[in-house]
């Protein structure tokens, strides 16, 4: 899976404010452009200082802010004030995806855009995933009490659908080096609407 790929930043946009939601140590910097104001929002604060540390790397990018807050209520991130939203690998925690979806949209500027990495359960594409989609039912009390929260069996992607983004590029893929359990990925852009009316703002 080529993740430089997946986070490929508009270069147009100077500068680029990016928040990034569940960044634990900021692997993601090195795709990240030149002179971008990155925000970082993560429920969990033991990240900061691990963050922070990684951030001290990459010089040409200004971190403004690390909020500890959940991706549902991100009440400290103004209306319409981020160019881009990157989140890996949060949909399969958090406790409400609508919510987090809804909060994404109304963050992001008109015409903005939401870069998406996520491990999902199998869809039912084959009777192969439909019998690996079983297993991961089957696996994941032990997978949620050992990955502190995580779902393995979730179908985020229907979540994205339905969410009211402008537009959406989604993508499959089943990396070989991840465990089968969290091999079924979707990763892709989304982007809200040009103008308020259309926008899920409530």
């Amino acid at each position: 899976m080529d993740l430089g790929y997946i986070l490929e930043i508009q270069q147009n946009i100077h500068p680029t404010v990016i928040l990034e939601i569940g960044p634990a140590r900021g692997n993601n910097f090195e795709f990240y452009p030149s002179n971008c104001r990155v925000i970082a929002l993560d429920y969990n604060s033991y990240f900061e200082k691990y963050f922070r540390e990684n951030k001290s790397k990459f010089p040409n990018i200004l971190c403004e802010d690390f909020v500890n807050g959940r991706a549902e209520d991100m009440r400290e991130i103004e209306d319409n004030s981020v160019d881009v939203v990157v989140a890996t690998y949060v949909l399969c925690s958090v406790k409400d995806r609508y919510k987090t979806l809804r909060e994404i949209q109304r963050v992001l500027k008109k015409g903005g855009t939401y870069y998406f990495m996520e491990h999902v359960g199998y869809p039912h594409t084959s009777s192969w995933h439909i019998f690996l989609f079983a297993i991961q039912l089957l696996l994941q009390p032990f997978w949620y009490a050992f990955l502190g929260g995580c779902h393995c069996h979730r179908q985020s992607w229907s979540y994205i659908e339905k969410a009211g983004f402008h537009t959406l590029d989604l993508n499959y893929e089943y990396p070989n080096e991840m465990v089968f359990i969290a091999r079924a990925h979707i990763w892709g852009t989304a982007t809200t609407h040009q103008s308020d009316d259309c926008n899920h703002k409530k």
